[in-house]
């Protein structure tokens, strides 16, 4: 019994240890390691007297990584920005239990000569995250700086370009499809350059299947999603083709085959030349999922369109009538159809050079023009659009065909708020205009034709501008929505 008493009490004190033992792991607590800004604020009371409140209301700010990123709006005087950058008491939010130095409050004289960081500190006292602060003047709107991407001349690539020879491209967000030979017929190549920086990659395929290749391209467009079109030239009576590439190295396929007919000239054509549709192309949309093809008919005013509906086209395409708002009276031979949007009731730029040359824009919905301008139209009709930050940009083509050396470059022009021919001819290039490119010395000059695209960046700080001229060689330009401070 005395055995048992013992082990019994024994036991209890055994069970009584670990009880409070455990009471007192559980009471061990683990100190965070987290060491980060979830928020940063500069103080904007030295903005308070601005006349144009929009300037502190554009102040923001990003987190970045291991940077804090201060955007403000492009027009800030440099006297405003060193009174508000001196001293500035920025609020600065950490993690839960982490310090931060300086501390939040303290006043800091902000340069990038001496580039500030703020130093979190977590609660464990070891980790640690160091975070530099930078600044960038941003547009509040479009875009703020312009710079050349690069350019390469005609002849410096392994495919030359020749003296007047006509050319076409598509543009997606890696690479520029660029068209060799082949307009007519012959030997057609379509050869693949980096966006990043014009270096050959190879060529595109123009296999469709087992004896079917591609002999004819005679206009081009990219999807700005990786994809990208091409057609022939057809009379009518003839087959228009249009094959689709859904990305850069994709087998192609044949996308529409539509016989030409139903058109309505206006005027007697040229003896060299007839209601031809191909010269021009344009696509908006997804090529793999929704989108809409665009071309028109030379000597018509008949503009066609085809819909896209999961990677399928529509038999025939829809016509729609364009009725010119000046002196122009019929689309020559260079003529941009360009859509503004990727719905069946989207706007329609037209660009149309020669014979009263004018730049219109006809109403999604009514199909009526509702703003056309004689005189602002390039010599050959070729422009693009492109939306980037709330502003409209309507960029062309300009050829300087005639000038010694005969020269190319894009220009661009906001669109956003224009609905007059008044208002486009007062505000018709905006400034800086991008680079031009010039012929090079062993092509010949006089007349010139080319190409024109844009893309917006990945990241969505910008968007480049790809301008192609037949005897000068390629220039790409970036337009970038903020440029780094160097107060």
């Amino acid at each position: 019994m005395k055995t048992n008493k013992f082990l019994s009490k024994l036991a209890l004190v055994l069970l009584v240890s670990i009880t409070i033992f455990s009471c007192k792991e559980e009471q061990i607590v683990d100190l965070k390691n987290d060491s980060a800004i979830t928020s940063f604020a500069l103080n904007l009371s030295s903005l308070d007297a601005l006349a144009d409140a929009t300037i502190k209301a554009g102040v923001t700010v990003e987190i970045v990584g291991e940077e804090i990123l201060i955007n403000i709006p492009f027009g800030l005087k440099a006297d405003t920005i060193s009174k508000f950058l001196s001293a500035n008491a920025a609020t600065v939010v950490v993690s839960n239990g982490a310090t931060v130095s300086p501390a939040s409050g303290t006043p800091v004289k902000f340069n990038v000569k001496t580039p500030i960081y703020y130093t979190v500190t977590a609660e464990d006292g070891v980790s640690k995250t160091a975070y530099k602060v930078r600044f960038f003047e941003t547009a509040q709107k479009g875009y703020g700086v312009v710079s050349e991407y690069w350019r390469k001349k005609g002849t410096q690539f392994t495919d030359k370009f020749t003296s007047n020879n006509e050319k076409t491209f598509a543009v997606t967000p890696t690479h520029i499809i660029q068209q060799i030979g082949g307009l007519y017929g012959g030997n057609l190549k379509l050869v693949k350059l980096s966006m990043l920086d014009g270096n050959e990659a190879g060529y595109a395929k123009l296999v469709v299947a087992p004896g079917d290749t591609i002999k004819q391209i005679r206009a081009m467009a990219g999807d700005r999603k990786g994809g990208f079109v091409g057609c022939n030239i057809a009379a009518p009576g003839q087959d228009f083709k249009v094959w689709a590439w859904d990305a850069h190295d994709a087998t192609p396929r044949q996308l529409i085959k539509w016989n030409v007919d139903g058109l309505i000239p206006v005027g007697v054509a040229p003896s060299w030349a007839g209601n031809h549709v191909g010269r021009r192309i344009s696509i908006v949309g997804d090529l793999k999922t929704e989108a809409y093809i665009y071309s028109y008919a030379n000597f018509t005013l008949d503009i066609l369109r085809w819909k896209i509906t999961n990677g399928v086209a529509t038999a025939s395409p829809e016509k729609i009538h364009y009725t010119p708002g000046g002196s122009m009276s019929r689309f020559e031979l260079w003529t941009s159809v360009i859509p503004m949007g990727a719905t069946a009731t989207s706007d329609i730029i037209v660009n149309s050079a020669s014979a009263g040359s004018e730049v219109g824009v006809l109403n999604g919905s009514t199909k009526a023009n509702y703003m056309s301008a004689g005189g602002v139209a390039t010599p050959k009709g070729i422009g693009q659009f492109i939306e980037y930050n709330g502003i409209k940009y309507y960029i062309v083509l300009n050829v300087e065909a005639y000038a010694t050396p005969h020269s190319v470059n894009a220009r661009l022009y906001d669109y956003t708020t224009t609905n007059t021919s008044a208002i486009m001819g007062e505000n018709w290039w905006l400034t800086p205009v991008p680079q031009k490119i010039e012929a090079d010395g062993t092509l010949a000059n006089g007349d010139a034709t080319g190409c024109v695209d844009a893309i917006l960046d990945a990241d969505g700080q910008g968007f480049k501008v790809v301008a192609l001229g037949t005897g000068c060689g390629i220039v790409v330009t970036k337009f970038s929505k903020k440029k780094e401070m160097t107060f």
